[in-house]
């Protein structure tokens, strides 16, 4: 990935596969490799726009809006997996 770093699709994308089925907050902090604090905010962000739900003997669970999100992220994330191998070399000049 550019810059070494997960970009907020592929986190959220992390998150939203994590959840598809249900999964508790600490079991997707360390699925998603994120710390607490990131982790909320991105839980917050979903559950808000109402992509993600909470479920309580499951955890957090993707709605049906949250699993269109995902189909739509898993298209735009595949254009970028060659550059976050570092299969293909992308030349910015800025």
């Amino acid at each position: 990935m550019l810059g070494g770093k997960r970009s907020d699709v592929a986190i959220t994308l992390d998150i939203l596969r994590l959840v598809r089925k249900g999964e508790k907050k600490t079991r997707i902090m360390y699925g998603a490799n994120l710390s607490y604090e990131m982790l909320t905010r991105y839980l917050d962000f979903l559950l808000e726009r109402g992509f993600i739900r909470a479920d309580e003997p499951t955890g957090y669970k993707v709605t049906d809006k949250g699993a269109a999100l995902m189909a739509d992220l898993e298209r735009v994330h595949r254009h970028f997996e060659p550059a976050e191998r570092g299969d293909a070399v992308l030349n910015v000049r800025m």
